[in-house]
């Protein structure tokens, strides 16, 4: 369910960076603060609806108090439905400080205002170990584009390729690609989740 969430999301601010920019601009921190909030709901929705599912199934009520201490639901949920997105938060967190910080110091002139937002938003929607998958798929493919411009226009040399464009349409393609293909590819996949 996270993951449609993530998509929706993605999918909404990609629809307003194409077509109200504006919007985007005013409201990108919101949207960080919603995403987050979303996603622990829903995952808190889910901890509540396993545990009454546990309760009813008398193998499972067994692993429940007051048979068992509550320490051990609460384990389970926390890396079962938390655990991936508490990494992925972490390093929004940080990588939006660093983008932000980086950003000031040169005078504002690498990064829009919203952008330290929609790449925060793209790493935690990103999850864990997709935030990963995320940010070495931004680097090739920022690079790829950066190279292919660099050919086509040899002349120019002072050609700034802005990532604004970038961010979300990626995040987009990491989700896709993190939850249809690569657990059919690489069968190790699964053990990298959390």
């Amino acid at each position: 369910m996270q993951f449609y969430f993530g998509l929706a999301i993605l999918a909404f601010m990609e629809g307003a960076l194409v077509y109200k920019r504006s919007f985007l601009k005013k409201y990108a921190k919101a949207i960080f603060v919603f995403a987050i909030a979303a996603v622990f709901l829903v995952s808190l929705y889910y901890s509540f609806d396993l545990y009454s599912a546990w309760k009813t199934n008398p193998v499972t009520a067994a692993m429940l108090p007051p048979s068992t201490p509550i320490d051990y639901f609460l384990f389970y949920v926390f890396m079962w439905a938390f655990a991936s997105y508490v990494v992925s938060l972490v390093a929004a967190l940080a990588f939006l400080a660093v983008l932000k910080i980086s950003n000031k110091k040169s005078g504002e002139k690498y990064f829009e205002s919203e952008e330290p937002w929609m790449a925060g938003t793209a790493i935690f929607l990103c999850g864990h170990p997709g935030w990963i998958v995320y940010m070495a798929s931004l680097i090739v493919i920022y690079l790829l584009i950066h190279l292919f411009f660099r050919i086509k226009n040899r002349s120019k040399k002072d050609d700034r390729l802005p990532l604004y464009h970038l961010w979300i349409p990626i995040a987009l393609l990491t989700l896709l690609l993190c939850e249809f293909w690569l657990p059919s590819v690489w069968p190790f996949w699964s053990k990298l989740l959390l």
